[in-house]
């Protein structure tokens, strides 16, 4: 039928073939792919091999020994957690339950 239509009309030239083609083809309505499915998957593995580069790198840092240099001893975080305990509990003594806006409560 495509082919038929072509030649009934090939003196108007493509870009008029289209007009007459959209009531039997409307599939020519919509946008055409730009790149293959080779392409679209070369372009993902390339992003994929990026994403892990940027992974492993990731990894080596985190392994790595600035955060392991272990300068601070048992003793130390103790001191640390048992300041943090002692700052959280001054807090909450500052602070107790229910001291908020009292105009809110319903009896007054």
């Amino acid at each position: 039928m495509l082919l038929r239509i072509k030649k009934h009309y090939q003196s108007l030239g493509d870009c008029h073939l289209i007009h007459f083609l959209l009531p039997v083809c409307p599939r020519l309505n919509h946008r055409m792919p730009t790149m293959s499915i080779e392409e679209a998957g070369l372009r993902e593995m390339k992003m994929m091999e990026k994403w892990q580069e940027r992974t492993a790198e990731m990894m080596k840092e985190a392994n790595s020994a600035w955060h392991k240099d272990g300068s601070s001893s048992a003793q130390e975080d103790e001191d640390a957690e048992e300041a943090k305990a002692r700052a959280w509990d001054d807090w909450k003594d500052d602070n107790p339950r229910g001291a908020g806006n009292k105009k809110l409560t319903p009896c007054g």
